[in-house]
């Protein structure tokens, strides 16, 4: 019996496509770089922070948001106000991971926000966003 033969190619990362432009697997990683960053300071507890806002100004990909604070809470990922992500933090660390990066749209505004529970508690937190410009 002949030996089986797979014709064609396999597709890369390379061959994505988004919209109407393309981006390659080698743009995301050379052009990925921390876009915003932001800190609050003194959050109380049971009360949801802004932790930072990063506003509408041209589309923007994002690939990953890094989150930390004082204590564990519940982080919240708002597009124009609407929540789109929650993540709880069990070592006061938490990392929003996009497979593939998540379009910001140019007249959208992103926010990140924290809730806390430990009592009688006031606690600085942390967040950075990485991504890149269109």
């Amino acid at each position: 019996m002949a030996n089986p033969t797979i014709e064609g190619r396999v597709a890369s990362l390379g061959d994505v496509s988004i919209d109407s432009g393309t981006i390659s697997i080698d743009q995301i990683t050379s052009n990925n770089r921390p876009i915003h960053v932001g800190q609050q300071s003194a959050v109380s507890t049971d009360t949801i922070t802004t932790v930072t806002t990063m506003p509408a100004n041209g589309i923007k990909y994002i690939t990953k948001i890094l989150c930390s604070g004082e204590d564990n809470g519940k982080w919240e990922v708002y597009i124009d106000n609407v929540r789109k992500a929650t993540l709880r933090t069990t070592d006061r660390n938490v990392s929003f991971d996009f497979n593939l990066p998540l379009k910001i749209l140019a007249a959208e505004v992103m926010d990140i926000k924290v809730t806390h529970y430990t009592p009688d508690s006031d606690a600085i937190f942390e967040c950075t966003i990485f991504g890149y410009n269109a």
